[in-house]
């Protein structure tokens, strides 16, 4: 410990449950506009498989995993980085947050290099239903990655301060629970995209 307040009960806020409802309504929002998407995906790739199939054999499920492992380590730096400043140890907290906002860099930056290198291949989102899909699906998804980065990069700032009180436990549970929603969209993309058949 290092002089820091605890979370009144170390585990929640006074409410009971993590985070504001707000974050939890924006979050079901986000989660329904890209569960149509989803379907939609299925529906087509349903009723078209061979070149759906196509499309997904020029992917590399290699990097797919390393997304995917990317965005599992930044969660679990924000899921450690919660339980600490409940137990009230400031100084870890900020370079737990720091990491996580790395990951997400890092994914963004590998999608782009992958983005620049299927385009002049050719792929591009209009090329195939499948490419058409593979954009807006992994681009949304990177709009969100970039927006939970700047959340955590927020959250590092904050958690700079000595003492947590209440109110600072609150915030950073809001910034977990969107950026686990930005890690558990993509856990349903990369199937999706890459593994399916």
């Amino acid at each position: 410990m290092d002089g820091v307040s605890p979370h009144p009960d170390g585990t929640r806020t006074p409410d009971g449950y993590p985070a504001e409802t707000g974050i939890w309504v924006f979050v079901l929002g986000e989660m329904c506009i890209f569960s149509l998407l989803f379907f939609s995906f299925c529906h087509d790739f349903a009723a078209s498989r061979e070149p759906f199939l196509q499309g997904q054999g020029t992917l590399d499920r290699a990097l797919g995993v390393g997304y995917t492992l990317l965005l599992l380590i930044g969660s679990l730096c924000v899921v450690v980085a919660l339980h600490v400043a409940r137990s009230g140890a400031s100084r870890t907290v900020p370079r737990l947050y720091l990491a996580a906002a790395g990951t997400g860099i890092l994914f963004a930056a590998l999608k782009l290099m992958e983005y620049s290198a299927k385009v002049p291949q050719g792929f591009t989102p209009v090329s195939t239903p499948f490419f058409t899909y593979y954009y807006l699906l992994t681009g949304l998804h990177m709009a969100h990655v970039l927006v939970g980065v700047g959340v955590l990069l927020y959250l590092y700032r904050r958690s700079r301060r000595a003492h947590y009180g209440a109110s600072d436990i609150k915030v950073f549970e809001n910034g977990g629970v969107v950026w686990h929603m930005v890690d558990s969209l993509w856990l349903i993309i990369f199937p999706l995209l890459y593994l399916i058949h």
